[in-house]
């Protein structure tokens, strides 16, 4: 399941996005990243817990 949200990002960032997977890709990269980003958040605060 997905949803539509939006999110501003600096020029620079957008551009930079754009120029390594293309506009179209902008979401999917997107998703990859903050996706990887929460799982690696989520097993440090998992080990801190320990």
């Amino acid at each position: 399941m997905s949803t539509s949200t939006l999110v501003e990002l600096p020029a620079d960032l957008a551009q930079g996005i754009d120029k390594l997977v293309g506009v179209r890709n902008r979401s999917a990269f997107t998703a990859e990243v903050v996706g990887r980003e929460l799982k690696r958040r989520n097993q440090l605060a998992s080990s801190q817990n320990a």
